[in-house]
């Protein structure tokens, strides 16, 4: 697991770095001074799971 998230000033543009504890947290950019939230990564994005359907019916599964 990373124990550092990196993000941009949306002052500056300055690259930022800090520990994950300071997720949701607020300072001013070292640059600008711009006031920055520290904000979570987005979710990474999984590939799709496929599933493949035989068509099999259990026995107790079928309708009478």
């Amino acid at each position: 697991m990373r124990s550092r998230i990196s993000f941009r000033c949306p002052g500056c543009n300055a690259r930022l770095r800090a520990s994950i504890d300071f997720i949701g947290r607020s300072c001013p950019c070292p640059k600008c001074g711009v006031e920055v939230q520290v904000q979570p990564l987005p979710p990474t994005e999984e590939a799709p799971i496929l599933v493949l359907d035989s068509g099999l019916v259990l026995p107790e599964a079928r309708t009478k």
